[in-house]
């Protein structure tokens, strides 16, 4: 089995303020953190810090154009069959959250 958890956002900033503590408790507990959001400059050193693999997607934020955001349902999901992580923790999203169900992933967590 996979001890690959992934962590999905629409900021790379909620994660590295809102989810350091659980990162570290993750890595601790023998677990590769695989983090899917998009690119912060504001945040990148933070998320350096953490030495966790990230990857980047990019994200409309106007959410309206529906074709962006297929492009970008498809991207999550093309990602996350390719890790076929343990758990996935989606932090609310919108659309993004619902389609990383679609990829046969064992536990999907969402956080509040």
């Amino acid at each position: 089995m996979s001890r690959q958890v992934v962590i999905a956002a629409n900021s790379a900033s909620n994660i590295v303020t809102f989810r350091q503590g659980l990162i570290r408790a993750l890595k601790g507990a023998g677990y590769d953190v695989v983090v899917i959001a998009p690119r912060d400059p504001a945040a990148d050193a933070r998320m350096d810090r953490l030495s966790l693999e990230r990857i980047t997607v990019r994200l409309d934020r106007s959410g309206l154009d529906p074709i962006a955001d297929l492009k970008l349902l498809w991207a999550y999901r093309r990602i996350l069959k390719g890790l076929r992580p343990a758990a996935l923790l989606r932090l609310p999203n919108g659309r993004r959250a619902e389609i990383t169900g679609y990829a046969n992933v064992p536990l999907r967590l969402q956080a509040l």
